[in-house]
């Protein structure tokens, strides 16, 4: 699939880029992560993960490698340097693993957009996030993916992975793919993906299915939990939630 250089190419145009290290330093600041080589309780680590090349004995299925952020990023270079596909949650988990259950805070929410297959969808994505349309909540970066874009809603805070937070946020989460994923944006609006709250995205700075590097830019602030609430109808309104700091 060739990747969608128009969308690059107008983010671009009208909004400052974000190189990878100062994205992933702004997700995950300074101090909130686990020391390489340390062990802190109430600090976690970011898990990527790498599909490396199939040998000719796995038709099937490439293997993986996982990949540890710790505090000074000290991995970041090295993963940015990879020709293969490389994805990584804005959440810490704690332990090897990137299951759910590992799961300890939440930096972003971030949403998949496709089906963007010309300027005027492009156009009208941008359109209902403006303050007199406010269809749908602006994000504080939209990332390129090559065929179509993330959207970051960088938390204030991060939100504490506690089992009724994770469900009340995973809900939000539908109703509003829902409503970004519109026809006047997405040609694919009548199915939208609705993915997991622990869905893995493309490295910023990594490679895209077309052999481009993945691009992100700023477009707005930091988001909290109530901005979200104003976008969706009120039973899918988060109504029981505690910041990072507020939980201790």
């Amino acid at each position: 699939m060739q990747d969608r250089l128009f969308i690059r190419d107008w983010l671009h145009t009208y909004f400052d880029e974000v190189e990878p290290w100062d994205f992933y330093r702004a997700i995950f600041p300074a101090g909130e992560l686990e020391e390489k080589g340390q062990q802190v309780q109430g600090k976690y680590n970011a898990i990527a993960v790498e599909l490396l090349p199939a040998r000719p004995d796995q038709q099937h299925r490439a293997p993986a490698r996982r990949c540890f952020l710790h505090d000074g990023l000290e991995s970041l270079d090295e993963l940015l340097e990879s020709d293969n596909f490389i994805i990584l949650s804005p959440i810490s988990y704690a332990g090897k693993s990137r299951s759910s259950q590992n799961a300890r805070y939440i930096y972003a929410l971030a949403i998949d957009l496709d089906g963007i297959t010309d300027l005027g969808k492009l156009q009208n994505l941008f359109h209902q996030m403006e303050e007199e349309v406010r269809f749908i909540p602006k994000p504080t970066y939209i990332v390129w993916s090559g065929t179509g874009v993330h959207l970051y809603y960088h938390f204030v805070k991060p939100l504490p992975c506690y089992k009724n937070t994770v469900m009340q946020l995973a809900a939000l989460k539908t109703d509003l793919t829902k409503k970004i994923w519109n026809g006047l944006v997405s040609e694919l609006a009548e199915k939208p993906q609705i993915e997991s709250l622990f869905q893995g995205f493309r490295l910023v700075g990594g490679v895209t299915k077309g052999g481009n590097r993945t691009k992100a830019y700023e477009i707005g602030g930091k988001v909290e939990i109530e901005y979200l609430n104003e976008f969706v109808p009120d039973k899918h309104r988060m109504k029981e939630y505690a910041y990072k700091s507020d939980a201790k």
